[in-house]
């Protein structure tokens, strides 16, 4: 009987930890212009939303449904349970010949409408 009350409270406990690391914080108005999907060329991409979201997908990568959490001001990374990546923000986005780019690790990311 105690191992099974232990049992669930370690369950309890991780169940826990696991819940806050899935709180996403609202992006701010000056984090927002990151905020919609970005694809590069060679196919990797990456979407931050509104509400702290963050999905991505790379060669050997994938994430649905984590978090954005913007670690430094020209810095962020987007993660779920221990999985993420981090991105450098050489370029903050900006606009060229009507298309919205950033440069993020050194690669150009390109703002897609899906």
């Amino acid at each position: 009987m105690r191992s099974l009350i232990l049992l669930f409270s370690v369950l309890v406990i991780a169940l826990s930890s696991s819940c806050n690391a899935l709180e996403k914080t609202p992006l701010t108005e000056e984090q927002q212009v990151f905020a919609g999907r970005w694809v590069s060329n060679d196919g990797t991409w990456l979407h931050i939303y509104n509400n702290g979201g963050g999905d991505l997908k790379t060669s050997n990568k994938s994430v649905e449904g984590g978090k954005t959490m913007f670690t430094a001001e020209d810095e962020f990374e987007i993660g779920l349970f221990g999985l993420k990546k981090t991105y450098k923000v050489d370029k903050a986005p900006y606009e060229e010949d009507g298309a919205m780019k950033m440069v993020l690790n050194g690669i150009v990311y390109t703002k897609s409408n899906f």
